[in-house]
């Protein structure tokens, strides 16, 4: 390792990947669902639209509020990755993450490691 002038941290990083998630990357480097406008029923009855976008919008601001233990649980949770791959996420393989939005509000977000996906339903706000 010497001779090809790797240190130890050089070899950490590529076998541990970056421990600080950097969550503009990570949105930049995301599969991004397609736009939809989803109707809702709010806790009056009444008709309520929200679009994946929207939903998307809500999802990185919340993401981006965690500290940096709760992002690499996430992370973890979505992809079975403990940190984030080394040079960034558009180093995730197989392939890019993947956020798709469940129509179904009563649903609890899931994932598919495999696949580096989080499905996360819909919602009436951000809060």
């Amino acid at each position: 390792l010497e001779e090809c002038k790797v240190d130890h941290i050089d070899l950490a990083l590529a076998l541990q990947g970056e421990l600080d998630i950097d969550v503009d990357d990570w949105e930049t480097h995301t599969i991004a669902p397609a736009q939809e406008e989803i109707t809702l029923v709010d806790e009056t009855g009444a008709l309520t639209k929200r679009t994946s976008e929207q939903v998307m919008a809500w999802f990185w601001a919340s993401v981006r509020q965690l500290d940096g233990e709760q992002r690499m649980r996430l992370l973890r949770f979505a992809t079975g990755l403990s940190s984030a791959p080394a040079g960034g996420f558009r180093n995730l393989k197989p392939r890019l993450f993947n956020v798709v939005v469940d129509k179904d509000p009563a649903h609890l977000p899931s994932a598919l490691t495999c696949f580096a996906t989080l499905r996360i339903p819909v919602c009436l706000s951000q809060a």
